[in-house]
């Protein structure tokens, strides 16, 4: 049996309050909604990590590593909608970084991985309510347990 993001999202929520725009804040041990989820698994990276050609890793990225290699389905199927996003989140509280996607965003969609990160940094969601969206678009999508299986998933024993 495997963990969907949702349910590692409720699970790593309890674990330290949120943070917005870092996975994870050594400052407060607050998390984001992926570090929240990466946590409840035992995968969240906190410190530069990794061996590379030009040093070390930095923990950002072995984190978006791990967030593709646990729940690839919800990372690279970009198939949500700026109108599945629920009503908290506009578009005008965007970054101007971030509206300048807007077109890829409306012609492309986004992973539900992408939205929850974009529910996580522009509303006062809780990660309960972001975790509530993400298993309800891996159902309206076909996205989730059932398709992790023998694709990264995590077991759970």
């Amino acid at each position: 049996m495997s963990i969907p993001y949702s349910e590692a999202i409720r699970l790593g929520g309890m674990l330290a309050p949120k943070a917005k725009w870092v996975f994870y804040d050594g400052r407060t041990g607050a998390m984001c909604v992926q570090g929240a989820a990466l946590q409840a698994i035992g995968k969240l990276h906190t410190t530069e990590v990794k061996p590379w050609t030009f040093g070390v890793v930095p923990a950002c990225e072995a984190n978006h590593e791990e967030m593709k290699d646990t729940w690839p389905q919800e990372c690279l199927n970009e198939v949500v909608a700026l109108e599945d996003l629920p009503s908290p989140f506009t578009v005008s509280a965007l970054s101007p970084f971030d509206q300048s996607s807007m077109d890829y965003l409306n012609k492309y969609g986004m992973s539900i991985v992408d939205g929850s990160m974009l529910l996580n940094n522009y509303t006062d969601l809780t990660r309960e309510e972001i975790a509530d969206w993400v298993e309800m678009m891996g159902k309206k999508y076909g996205i989730g347990a059932a398709e992790q299986v023998g694709q990264g998933a995590v077991a759970v024993s």
